[in-house]
C-alpha cells in the first residue's frame, strides 16, 4: 500500500476544484482488532482530507502536498453495528471547494 516513490501531482489553481487521484486501503472487510491503514493522493490545492463512516469522521494527516494518510486500530464492536457502510472520503480546499468519493465497506 506505499504510494509511488515519486507520485506525479497536479498543481492546479488555489481556487481550481480538488480531485481525488488515488485511494489506496488496506482492507474493505473490517472485523474488530484489526489495523486499516490507508492513503489518499490529491492534487496539490487540497488542504485536508477526512474519512467519514456514518457519523464517526477522521482526518487524515497530510505529510506533504497532495497526499494524506492514516490508520487506525477497530475496537472491539458489538453485534448490531456490524454490517456494510460506505466509507466517505472527502477532500477539501482551503477555500471550502469539495471532492467526495464513497467507497463501499463490510464490519464484520
Amino acid at each position: 500500500m506505499a504510494p509511488a516513490a515519486n507520485p506525479k501531482i497536479p498543481y492546479p489553481a488555489l481556487n481550481a476544484q480538488p480531485r481525488i487521484l488515488g485511494i489506496n486501503i488496506s482492507s474493505v472487510v473490517i472485523h474488530s482488532g484489526d489495523t486499516v491503514r490507508g492513503n489518499v493522493t490529491t492534487t496539490s490545492n487540497v488542504s485536508n482530507v477526512d474519512v467519514h463512516i456514518s457519523e464517526w469522521a477522521m482526518p487524515l494527516p497530510h505529510p506533504r502536498p497532495g497526499y494524506f494518510e492514516g490508520s487506525g486500530v477497530i475496537p472491539q464492536l458489538p453485534f448490531f453495528v456490524k454490517g456494510n457502510y460506505t466509507l466517505q472520503v472527502i477532500a477539501r480546499t482551503a477555500g471550502g471547494q469539495s471532492v467526495e468519493r464513497d467507497i463501499p465497506i463490510s464490519v464484520r
